[in-house]
């Protein structure tokens, strides 16, 4: 008989995009400083706090990543057809457009861990590649014995 593979769900990873966004370190003060551990002051319990503390904040968090772009850039076009469109809106909606794009830059670049990135090349197919290169080279399928 054959053993089944058991998956368990990852631990926490940290995203640099997180570093720029409102409430993280909130968070993290609320994680560190929780005491509903039985035994206060174990650092363990402590990082698991703030762990599950990071969490809760970033599923509250806008999502980014290709859908917001594309959706952020349908709303600009629209206000810039759009004669009644104000500036402010305008300026707004084209911050909150770079801003989705820096942040998807800096997840490729921490995604990649490539150092050619530093070098001029950035968002593109060939590191989308390799990334997912990466991916699967490095992915562990299964453990096998000589039996």
């Amino acid at each position: 008989m054959e053993d089944k593979i058991r998956w368990c769900r990852s631990g926490l990873r940290f995203n640099r995009r997180w570093l720029d966004k409102e409430g993280l370190f909130g968070a993290i003060t609320e994680g560190w400083g929780s005491d509903t551990n039985p035994r206060p002051g174990n650092f363990v319990d402590k990082i698991v706090t703030c762990r599950h503390a990071i969490s809760r904040w970033r599923k509250a968090q806008m999502p980014y990543g290709r859908e917001t772009i594309e959706d952020l850039k349908s709303k600009l076009a629209a206000a810039q057809a759009d004669d009644a469109s104000s500036v402010e809106e305008l300026a707004a909606l084209t911050w909150q457009l770079r801003e989705a794009y820096r942040d998807e830059e800096v997840y490729w670049f921490q995604k990649i861990c490539c150092r050619l990135m530093r070098f001029g090349d950035h968002n593109t197919s060939y590191f989308h590649a390799q990334t997912k290169q990466r991916r699967a080279k490095n992915r562990i399928v299964g453990l096998h014995d000589d039996n």
